[in-house]
């Protein structure tokens, strides 16, 4: 017997929220086992997103996440990392170049699927390693988990942490545009001036002021902060760039100076190993000669998309 069409559409409809929601718990006891084996091992952290934001924007809404994010002392790196070896984690693309890794944080992957990323920074943010954390970490509030204590930032924190992350990734992707949005109506003009001096803290006052600017309602709150300049960086992020093959790395080409535009244009012409298997799959990355086809094929790739990724970049508005 066939089920109700009304009950077959309700199930259909509910199966990508209950996945969500699996994937939501098994991270929430992921965080708990990792709060509890760093404070054992003294070693300093706080939760960047994920939970800490649910908590505080969607008391009474879900809100998924799919990874674990979490902000450490820059010396405490290496010995988080053999920790983690020891919890079933391996870095992700361990031996690529500094150009084909995320700038602000070190990525892992444990056997059973859940991503971890270890921030020493924050997108966005240029101050030091040291004053990122400094900043970010005064003030750490508490949340419970699962009953037990989780570490996060204050609230001036957690304001930067969801402007900087709206701005990183734009108005095209909507999960960062509604926890602004949410965060929007839940702050004073007060709370952003303190958050906006502790962006500056950091670095981070172009990347500030540019995701403010993405909220209508943060504008008005906040317009001094605002109307600050921004750069043809921040802007690109903004308008989708890294979205776009190759677009990224023209904005960078024309940001940075010559060494940094020759390490560039090395990792085109040379990628290493750990990023074409990442690229090609790890199923195709077998035989002798797939390295040399890889690099060809990513080359071929790069070129190909050249022209329009240079036309992207003009149009970014300013």
């Amino acid at each position: 017997m066939g089920c109700h069409p009304r009950s077959c559409n309700h199930d259909v409809m509910t199966r990508p929220k209950i996945h969500a929601t699996a994937i939501t718990l098994r991270l929430d006891r992921e965080t708990v086992r990792l709060a509890k084996v760093f404070a054992e091992a003294e070693l300093d952290y706080v939760l960047l997103k994920g939970p800490a934001l649910k908590a505080w924007l969607y008391p009474d809404a879900a809100r998924a996440y799919g990874d674990i994010d979490l902000l450490i002392p820059p010396q405490a790196l290496e010995r988080a990392a053999a920790l983690l070896a020891t919890l079933g984690y391996v870095a992700h693309m361990p031996k690529a170049n500094s150009v084909e890794l995320t700038a602000h944080s070190r990525n892992f992957v444990h056997r059973d699927g859940v991503v971890l990323d270890l921030h020493t920074r924050l997108s966005g943010a240029n101050a030091t390693e040291d004053a990122v954390w400094e900043a970010l970490s005064q003030g750490a509030d508490i949340i419970l988990l699962e009953d037990h204590a989780v570490k996060i930032c204050g609230l001036h924190a957690r304001i930067v942490i969801v402007v900087l992350h709206a701005a990183q990734h734009g108005q095209h992707e909507s999960k960062p545009m509604e926890d602004l949005h949410r965060m929007g109506r839940c702050v004073s003009t007060k709370d952003l001036v303190v958050a906006a001096q502790m962006a500056d803290d950091i670095g981070a006052t172009e990347s500030f002021a540019a995701g403010l600017c993405l909220d209508p309602h943060l504008r008005e709150l906040a317009p001094h902060l605002a109307r600050l300049p921004v750069s043809l960086s921040v802007r690109a992020r903004m308008a989708g760039m890294h979205h776009k093959p190759g677009g990224a790395k023209i904005v960078a080409a024309r940001s940075g100076d010559w060494p940094s535009r020759l390490r560039l244009l090395a990792g085109v012409l040379w990628p290493t190993v750990d990023f074409l298997r990442t690229f090609v799959g790890p199923d195709r990355a077998t035989g002798p000669l797939w390295v040399s086809r890889a690099r060809l094929r990513r080359l071929i790739y790069s070129l190909r998309h050249l022209p329009q990724a240079v036309k992207d970049v003009r149009r970014v508005p300013d």
